[in-house]
């Protein structure tokens, strides 16, 4: 039971872990306050959507342009 919580926890934070660094980069490159902890999660998740579908969006202009 122990190790299926571990698992899913792990594949939560690999999912989410392009919204954390996209939101690294932004506040380090940026002089923007660091937001409170739940915030920077609810970032990461708005990070991560949007990266996601940049992603989806060259994969699918890549496959309609043949490469």
């Amino acid at each position: 039971m122990d190790e299926k919580i571990v698992e899913s926890a792990a594949a939560g934070l690999v999912a989410l872990l392009p919204g954390f660094v996209s939101a690294w980069i932004f506040y380090g490159l940026t002089p923007h306050k660091k937001p409170d902890k739940f915030e920077r999660v609810v970032q990461a998740f708005v990070f991560t959507f949007i990266s996601q579908g940049i992603v989806a969006a060259v994969r699918f202009v890549s496959v309609a342009a043949g490469f």
